[in-house]
C-alpha cells in the first residue's frame, strides 16, 4: 500500500488522477519501504503480544482560500471534529492563511510554502497525528513531501462535491468500532476550536448547513430546449441546467433544519478559540431561508448578541416569502441583527437563454422582487442589505447568445437601474461537470473549439473573467465557442472595456480600449449599446473593423450619449 492514502471522503476517490493505486509489488528502497516497514512490523509485534493498537490522533488542516475563490471547503470540519472528540479521539484544527499557498498546477490544488510545510510537520508531531484531513486537494508536490517526511500518515481531503456528512467512512478510517451508521450532524455537537498556523487568519463567515442550499427542482423533461438531447447518465435532471449540485434534494438528517442551524450558531458563539466568525453566518440551507422569521424568533428568545445572517435565494422565492421576510426584518431591527440577501441569480432576461438554463423566471418576476428588496433596504436601513453584495447575478454570454439576446439584457439592465461597475458585462457561463447545459453544448457542437480565434477568446475569458462558480478541482471549466461569430467579436470587446481595474499587458487591444473608455464621457452601458449598434450594422465585419468603428464613436460621443440606434 502507498505510505500516504490520499482519498476524498466518503469513498476512495482520486480526483487529482495522480494518486498511486495499491500495488502488490514490493516498494523500492527509494520509495521509503524501510521507513514504512517499521510501523507495520511494530503493529505485527503488538498484535502477537495482544496489545491494543495505538489510539489515533486527528489533525484538520484548513487552508484559507484566496478571497476570489470564495467558498471554504472546510465546511465539514466542525462536525468531523465534534464527532472525533465525542469518541475520545484527540483532535487539533489548524488554519493557514491564503498567503501560505505556494504556486501549484491549478489554483484548486494546494501546495504550501517551505515555511508553511515545516509548520505543518511541527503540528503533526506536536499533536501526534496519525490521520490528517486537508480542506483542499493536495498538489503532487505536497503529496510527495508528506509521503517522504511522514510515511504512514493517513491523509484525506474533503474538497469534493461527493464528500458527505455520513459517519461510516470516518469511523472506519479512525478505527472506531461498534458505531451505528448515521450522519455526523445527528451524532455529535459541532466543535469550532481552531487556531491559526503560519500567520494571522481573519475570521471567516461561518457556514451554517441544513437542507440543500437550493430546493428549486423544476424538471428538464418538459423543457423543449432539451427535446432531442441525450441526458442519459446524468443524475441531476432538474433545477438550473448549468448547476452541478447534489443529485437529489432529500433531507437526510434526523435533526430538523432550524434546530441544526441554531446548534451551529450556538456552538461557534460559545467557542473562545476559533478561526471562524462568531457574528457572521452564511446560511447554506434553503429550508432555513423559508423559516427566516422562526430563526429570528429563536435568536430573540435566546437574547443572542447581534449577528449578521447571509442568505442566498431565487427572485420568485423573495416574492413567495415576502411576508415572512418582513416579519424577520422587524425582529432583526428590534434586536440589532442584520439580514443580507446575496447570490440571487437572474442569469438572463432573454427568454431563449433562460429556457436553456431551465431557470423559469420572467423579467416581470425579477423586477417585482428587485423593487421589494430595494423597498426593504430603504425601510430597514442598517438592518437589511442587498445592493452592497452586487445585487443580481447574471450570465450575459453563453455559446448560443445572439445580439438580440444582448439587446434584451441591456434594456432590462437600464430599466432596473443596475450598477455601472462592469460586473454585468463580464459574466459568462461555465460548463462544469456533466450537466444538462454541457450536454446541450456538446449536442450543438459548441465545445472544445478548434479555431485559433475561438480558443484565444475562451482562454482570455478563463484568465480574466472567472465567474467564481467553480469550487472543486475535479470540476473542469469546459472550453466552448460562440455559435454566432459576430457575438464572439462583441464579447471580445465588451469584456475588455468592462475590465477597467488593471491592464492586461500582453493583450494587444486591452490598453487602447481601457484608455478610450476612461477618457470618454460615456457610461459603460451606453458604450455597450453603441457597440451592439455597430455590430448589428456590420455583422460580417472582422474584429479589427468593429473595434475601430466603436473606438471612433467613443472619441466623438458627447457627454451622456446613450449609444442607441436612431
Amino acid at each position: 500500500m502507498p505510505d500516504v492514502a490520499f482519498v476524498s471522503a466518503p469513498i476512495d476517490l482520486h480526483p487529482v488522477g495522480a494518486v498511486p493505486r495499491p500495488s502488490s509489488r514490493p516498494a523500492s528502497r527509494r520509495s521509503g519501504s524501510r521507513r514504512a516497514a517499521r510501523p507495520r512490523a511494530a503493529g505485527q509485534a503488538r498484535a502477537r503480544a495482544g496489545a491494543k493498537p495505538p489510539r489515533p490522533g486527528l489533525l484538520l488542516v484548513e487552508a484559507r482560500r484566496p478571497p476570489r475563490l470564495g467558498d471554504a471547503n472546510a465546511e465539514p470540519f466542525p462536525f468531523i471534529a465534534g464527532y472525533a472528540e465525542s469518541r475520545r479521539v484527540p483532535v487539533r484544527w489548524i488554519c493557514f492563511p491564503h498567503e501560505a499557498w505556494a504556486p501549484a498546477p491549478s489554483p484548486f490544488l494546494l501546495d504550501l510554502t517551505s515555511r508553511a510545510r515545516q509548520q505543518l510537520l511541527a503540528q503533526v508531531a506536536a499533536c501526534g497525528a496519525s490521520h490528517l484531513i486537508l480542506s483542499e486537494v493536495p498538489a503532487p508536490a505536497l503529496r510527495r513531501f508528506l509521503s517522504r517526511e511522514r510515511p504512514g500518515l493517513q491523509v484525506r481531503h474533503c474538497a469534493s462535491p461527493r464528500s458527505s456528512y455520513s459517519s461510516d467512512w470516518l469511523a472506519a478510517w479512525l478505527g472506531i468500532t461498534g458505531e451505528r451508521e448515521g450522519f455526523l450532524p445527528d451524532l455529535a455537537s459541532p466543535s469550532y476550536r481552531s487556531v491559526p498556523a503560519g500567520g494571522p487568519v481573519p475570521a471567516a463567515p461561518t457556514p451554517v448547513i441544513g437542507s440543500a442550499p437550493c430546493l428549486y427542482a423544476a424538471p428538464l423533461g418538459d423543457n423543449p430546449a432539451y427535446g432531442d438531447v441525450d441526458l442519459s447518465g446524468i443524475e441531476r435532471k432538474f433545477a438550473c441546467a448549468f448547476c452541478p449540485g447534489p443529485p437529489d434534494l432529500k433531507y437526510r438528517y434526523r435533526t430538523p433544519p432550524l434546530d441544526l442551524a441554531m446548534r451551529q450558531i450556538a456552538a461557534v458563539r460559545a467557542e473562545p478559540e476559533t478561526v471562524w466568525s462568531r457574528s457572521q453566518f452564511v446560511i447554506r440551507s434553503a429550508a432555513v431561508f423559508f423559516a427566516m422569521s422562526k430563526l429570528l424568533q429563536r435568536l430573540e428568545l435566546e437574547a443572542a448578541a447581534p449577528v449578521s445572517l447571509f442568505f442566498g435565494c431565487r427572485a420568485d422565492e423573495v416574492l413567495a416569502r415576502a411576508d415572512d421576510i418582513a416579519a424577520a426584518l422587524a425582529i432583526a431591527r428590534r434586536c440589532g441583527h442584520a439580514i443580507h440577501v446575496f447570490s440571487m441569480g437572474v442569469e438572463s432576461f432573454s427568454p431563449p437563454e433562460n429556457e436553456r438554463f431551465n431557470k423559469r423566471l420572467s423579467a416581470a418576476t425579477v423586477g417585482a422582487a428587485l423593487r421589494r428588496l430595494r423597498e426593504w433596504e430603504r425601510e430597514y436601513r442598517g438592518t437589511f442589505f442587498f445592493t452592497r453584495h452586487g445585487g443580481l447575478g447574471f450570465i450575459l454570454f453563453t455559446p448560443w447568445t445572439t445580439l438580440e439576446d444582448l439587446r434584451l439584457n441591456l434594456a432590462a439592465a437600464r430599466e432596473l437601474g443596475l450598477e455601472e461597475d462592469g460586473f454585468f458585462l463580464t459574466r459568462r457561463v461555465m460548463l462544469l461537470g456533466d450537466t444538462p447545459l454541457l450536454r446541450l453544448a456538446e449536442h450543438d457542437g459548441l465545445v472544445d473549439p478548434s479555431a485559433a480565434q475561438d480558443r484565444a477568446l475562451f482562454e482570455w475569458l478563463q484568465r480574466h473573467c472567472d465567474p467564481g462558480c467553480r469550487r472543486f478541482f475535479e470540476e473542469q471549466d469546459r472550453p466552448w465557442r460562440f455559435r454566432e461569430a459576430v457575438t464572439a467579436r462583441v464579447c471580445a470587446i465588451t469584456v475588455r472595456m468592462a475590465k477597467l481595474d488593471a491592464i492586461v499587458e500582453d493583450d494587444p487591444h486591452h490598453r487602447r480600449i481601457v484608455e478610450a473608455v476612461r477618457s470618454s464621457r460615456v457610461r459603460l452601458l451606453d458604450a455597450f449599446s453603441a457597440l451592439l449598434g455597430i455590430a448589428e450594422d456590420h455583422r460580417e465585419a472582422p474584429l479589427k473593423v468593429l473595434l475601430e468603428g466603436w473606438l471612433d464613436w467613443l472619441r466623438r460621443a458627447p457627454a451622456g450619449a446613450r449609444g442607441d440606434r436612431p
